[in-house]
């Protein structure tokens, strides 16, 4: 049997995007086994403290939405097509 556990990290990146440093907060979900090593850890949340100033945020109504694939933290300019 295996559990799991959580891991907060915060990360200052400068965005090319907003033009300033910005702070990316990201929440690991990790698989330990019976023996108590890491055998899997799994991004589980992303958020970035200039998320609602960026290219990411749709805002519609009342509603915002977020696309992450144009983050240039979660994927930098040189691999976007």
């Amino acid at each position: 049997m295996s559990m799991d556990k959580a891991e907060s990290k915060t990360t200052s990146f400068h965005c090319a995007v907003v033009g300033r440093m910005v702070t990316i907060f990201r929440d690991y979900k990790i698989r330990v086994n019976r023996q108590g090593e890491e055998v899997a850890r799994i991004v589980a949340g992303t958020k970035c403290g200039d998320m609602d100033k960026c290219a990411i945020a749709t805002h519609t109504g009342n509603a915002t939405s977020y696309d992450w694939a144009k983050c240039v933290f979660l994927k930098p300019v040189s691999e976007q097509a």
